[in-house]
């Protein structure tokens, strides 16, 4: 899997790839989702640009109202459908 990270993925030398992601409980995607993490080695490795997406993640990341997060990243889901960076699915536990 390191050599797959560091020879494609960090040098954006795909054209698709079939990763798996985890989510902590608190869903902070930030590093995923936000267009300044896009260098090498980051996690946004598709070079994803979204300025909606960079706001609400910056507001839902600075607020512990939780109702007021879950509204940021609901929206993100929204957009992130719509946008269609990744295609999404998912695998039951255990993903075999």
């Amino acid at each position: 899997m390191a050599a797959l990270v560091n020879e494609f993925i960090n040098k954006g030398r795909f054209d698709a790839t079939v990763l798996g992601w985890t989510i902590p409980m608190d869903p902070d995607i930030f590093d995923v989702w936000h267009s300044s993490k896009t260098k090498p080695g980051e996690l946004n490795f598709i070079s994803y640009r979204n300025r909606e997406v960079d706001d609400l993640l910056e507001k839902g990341r600075g607020t512990f109202n939780i109702k007021e997060r879950k509204r940021c990243y609901d929206r993100i889901q929204e957009i992130l459908a719509e946008d269609q960076p990744y295609t999404f699915s998912t695998c039951p536990m255990p993903c075999r």
